[in-house]
């Protein structure tokens, strides 16, 4: 008997493996990229440079990653010759005049609208056209060079006053300034229109576009030949799912074309590297908290990623509860038997004296004692005839089940593992555009893992899932404003009997569209919006085996509502 309890406990052990390692599979990293893993920004560029045998003294160069502020410098704050480059916080001055209304597009500045200036400054990079805009800007001022470079002084950072005097020395600037002004201009688009969609359409095949990238990238480039020296730059926004800004000064390096596009390769791969690994972090962290949520009394290893509860399952309660109500009932039938015993000798007694009959006296008592041993050991019974079908039938593949065939889009088996609901109108395909949209990236998001041990108890049973999927409430905020930008940019593109109606009003066509393109552009990158929540099921077991009893908890998470972390148990 000893032998066979530690067979089916060993069979016990290798089942909890079978389930716990797809889990952990599942945990581990997607494979790293032997470029950066483990490696400082530094030690990559210092890499870079000498697979491209460029002396460190050649170039300056600077990375920012404007949703994680991480900002990053070779040789940061020395002078380069600038070359073309100088047109960006040139037509800041001018885009921010049209934002305020003191000029607008169709100004006449020296016979030219400022919008033909604009483009022929920055697609073109027109020398010419920009000596207009900054001796424009510097009519009847003693100095207008330096003049002009005051006032774009504060877009690169600086104090006019207390710059370096080489600053005014020429057209130079730093990795850092040329940093400073590009955030400025990326965090402020309604201060400075039109000027990085400008930027997105100049020289798509040189410079950092020399070879195609893999993302948009919005650029202002410049070259210059000074006492014999070739200067190559470029510097602007990469927009990877994490958008990042760069620039890269050259003096008189190998091949510097080549080094301006592999440059902005290696910053777009790292910032698509480093996203990856904080959304994996933050989706490791999202697990922890739906697992804290689902079990209060759980500590996470934050360190380890991994998961330890210092209560016992409540399978084992409930097995110890079990374990109690078997060593009751021999007891309770001692008693029964004993009352028995006691009453029938009553009866005798009475018999004796002739004051009862026993022809209906023992049958009532032993029809009596039989009720009482059958409410002590029938629901034993019945936890026996269940368990022997929960070995043809088992809790946890019925949730597989159901997780998998959503993820699969197989509705009807999907909703054959639920008790109480026919349909939950998954299937159904919303009317509008966008709406199907977001379904379908919704339903694409789906992913599950079986958390623990599934607690069964008679013709109930209870599992914890972990579930990932898009939170949509997440979304929400970034869905608003890009709208928002969406409608300014088409205000802007089309004409007005496109934009408003008679009484002013926004059109509905247009606000659908403007929706339509911020959530595409939004689901572009779905990784910054996927989280976990923990699900607390609640099977009952009926003749065709388990079935999942629906509630608000699963549902608000097949809609792709974070909330339901905090469902406590889901009851």
């Amino acid at each position: 008997m000893k032998r066979m309890k530690k067979l089916l406990c060993l069979f016990a052990a290798l089942c909890l493996l079978l389930v716990i390692c797809p889990a952990a599979r599942a945990e581990e990293p997607a494979a790293g990229d032997e470029r950066f893993d483990g490696k400082t920004w530094e030690e990559i560029i210092q890499d870079f440079l000498e697979e491209h045998r460029t002396y460190a003294e050649g170039v300056g160069l600077g990375y920012y990653n404007t949703v994680t502020g991480d900002e990053q410098y070779y040789n940061p704050d020395t002078y380069f010759v600038a070359a073309s480059m100088f047109k960006v916080p040139l037509n800041m001055l001018y885009c921010e005049k049209v934002s305020s209304g003191e000029i607008d597009w169709d100004t006449n500045i020296w016979g030219y609208s400022y919008e033909y200036l604009l483009e022929g400054t920055i697609i073109d990079s027109n020398n010419e056209l920009a000596e207009k805009l900054w001796r424009a800007y510097g009519v009847g001022k003693n100095v207008p060079y330096r003049y002009y470079r005051e006032q774009i002084a504060p877009y690169m950072g600086e104090d006019p006053e207390n710059v370096d005097p080489l600053y005014y020395k020429n057209n130079l600037f730093t990795a850092r300034q040329m940093i400073t002004c590009l955030r400025l201009l990326y965090d402020n688009p309604d201060r400075f229109p039109r000027l990085l969609d400008t930027m997105k359409r100049a020289e798509p095949k040189r410079y950092f576009l020399n070879h195609p990238q893999k993302v948009e990238v919005a650029h202002k480039y410049g070259y210059v030949v000074e006492d014999d020296i070739f200067y190559l730059n470029d510097c602007g926004v990469c927009y990877t799912e994490d958008p990042i800004i760069i620039v890269a000064f050259t003096k008189g390096i190998h091949e510097p074309y080549a080094f301006l596009a592999d440059y902005c390769t290696l910053m777009i791969d790292y910032a698509e590297y480093q996203t990856a690994q904080r959304q994996e972090e933050e989706l490791r962290k999202s697990r922890e908290a739906a697992v804290q949520a689902m079990n209060p009394t759980t500590e996470t290893a934050s360190e380890s990623g991994t998961v330890e509860t210092k209560q016992g399952t409540p399978a084992a309660a409930e097995t110890k509860e079990e374990a109690s109500v078997d060593l009751a009932r021999p007891l309770m039938t001692v008693v029964v038997f004993g009352l028995t015993a006691a009453a029938l000798v009553a009866l005798l007694k009475l018999r004796a004296k002739k004051q009862l009959k026993l022809r209906w006296a023992i049958p009532s008592l032993l029809f009596a004692s039989a009720a009482l041993l059958l409410c002590i050991y029938a629901p034993g019974m019945t936890t026996a005839v269940t368990a022997s079908e929960q070995k043809k039938a088992d809790p946890q593949e019925s949730v597989s089940r159901f997780f998998d065939s959503l993820i699969r889009k197989d509705y009807p088996s999907a909703y054959d593992c639920l008790y109480d609901y026919a349909s939950l109108g998954l299937e159904d395909r919303p009317q509008s555009e966008a709406a199907q949209r977001m379904a379908e990236a919704l339903l694409d998001s789906y992913s599950y893992t079986l958390y623990g041990d599934c607690a069964v108890d008679g013709l109930h049973a209870r599992q914890q899932v972990i579930f990932e999927m898009l939170d949509l409430d997440a979304m929400q905020a970034d869905l608003k404003t890009g709208t928002e930008e969406a409608v300014q940019r088409l205000s802007e593109e089309l004409p007005r009997s496109q934009v408003v109606d008679e009484e002013g009003n926004f059109l509905p066509e247009l606000t659908d569209q403007a929706y339509l393109e911020a959530l595409n552009e939004l689901l572009e990158h779905p990784g910054r919006y996927r989280t976990s929540v923990g699900l607390n099921l609640q099977l009952y077991y009926t003749t065709d085996g388990w079935r999942i009893l629906t509630d608000s908890q699963l549902i608000q998470a097949l809609s792709g509502h974070s909330t339901a972390t905090r469902g406590g148990d889901g009851a």
